[in-house]
């Protein structure tokens, strides 16, 4: 009832008066509904219902609120809160990791280092959604793929990691263009669309010019420049790099390296395993990683960085030198050389696993 003397409303006029103003707006500019608005802020709007895209954008908003995620820095990329990984083995319990505690930020270059057994092969394979956790919280992206299903982490590891293996991993009966563009044929692209950006990431690590050449016509810093180029045609959140130099001699494992650091400046975020430590002061930050525990974690230092390139250079240059000797003997005469000198050079196939 109004007051004495004041206007008269009517209850539908009233019942309008209680509902929020957003829900009042009419249908052609209301925002979209949101099938899970207490996972998600209501003003972002799910990836589902944007247009089809060839990369998903990157939304600046996590679809689910990690706790404790909060820092000027903005939200993590990997927010990795009290991780275990045991494996069962009869009666026996083996913690490959025992409640790992990580966080990483967008446009970070993160090296993980320790040696075999120390259980940063496993923290790999969790950060690359290829396992789950015993125990414990992961959070991509501000989602938690801890608890994801099968198919769930499939989609995540197509669409938002890009993975680079110390053994390339590549289709020995396809080109270099074919080999990148396997991603976005799982992902359903049309031919001329894989095509190009196919093209396009290798025009990012310089091979444009190998792209109809067969893995076993190019080098080892070539393939792994495709293996590359398959990691970046996604677009992925996340560069996530497995011993990349493993297979490599020294001279092309400083050329990878200076690839990593410019797709780096460019805007990655790049996390390298590796027990070799002038390989991972490439990284911005080393994490270490002992007996399933993070032992330290801390930057690297400029001066170390460029150590490790004088390292490399002169490595390469005096695998060079001895090549360069042992050349000149086998034509004066001297009993030949044995040609597994010339596995350091980069045209050599890597030596079997």
């Amino acid at each position: 009832m109004s007051p004495p003397g004041g206007p008269e409303t009517s209850p539908q006029e009233t019942s309008s008066q209680e509902i929020p103003a957003a829900q009042t707006c009419p249908a052609e500019i209301a925002p979209p509904r949101i099938s899970s608005p207490e996972t998600r802020p209501a003003d972002t709007p799910r990836r589902e219902t944007l247009p089809p895209e060839i990369f998903p954008p990157q939304t600046t908003r996590p679809e689910t609120s990690p706790p404790g995620s909060s820092s000027g820095r903005g939200e993590p990329l990997i927010l990795i809160q009290d991780l275990w990984k045991t494996y069962t083995l009869g009666a026996v319990e083996i913690h490959a990791l025992r409640g790992v505690d990580l966080t990483i930020y967008p446009n970070e270059y993160v090296a993980i280092m320790g040696p075999s057994g120390s259980g940063k092969s496993t923290l790999m394979n969790l950060i690359g959604c290829l396992d789950t956790p015993t125990q414990g919280s992961y959070y991509l992206g501000g989602r938690k793929v801890s608890d994801m299903n099968d198919d769930e982490l499939a989609r995540i590891r197509n669409r938002e990691i890009g993975f680079v293996f110390q053994t390339f991993n590549l289709l020995a009966r396809a080109t270099a263009l074919r080999n990148v563009e396997l991603p976005l044929i799982y992902r359903g692209l049309p031919a001329r669309e894989r095509r190009e950006h196919a093209m396009r990431a290798l025009e990012e690590v310089e091979l444009t010019s190998r792209a109809n050449h067969k893995p076993n016509e190019l080098s080892g810093g070539q393939r792994q420049r495709v293996a590359i180029a398959r990691a970046l045609v996604t677009r992925p959140r996340l560069l996530l790099a497995d011993e990349p130099t493993g297979n490599l001699d020294s001279g092309t494992s400083a050329e990878i390296m200076d690839l990593f650091d410019k797709l780096h400046r460019e805007g990655n975020t790049v996390v390298l395993v590796t027990h070799e430590r002038d390989i991972a002061v490439h990284a911005r930050r080393v994490v270490t990683i002992h007996d399933g525990k993070v032992s330290s974690d801390a930057r690297t230092d400029t001066r170390a960085k460029a150590g490790a390139h004088a390292g490399c250079d002169a490595k390469a240059e005096s695998v060079a030198g001895t090549q360069s000797d042992a050349g000149a003997k086998s034509v004066a005469g001297a009993q030949p050389v044995v040609e597994a000198q010339s596995v350091a050079g980069e045209g050599a196939l890597p030596a079997p696993r």
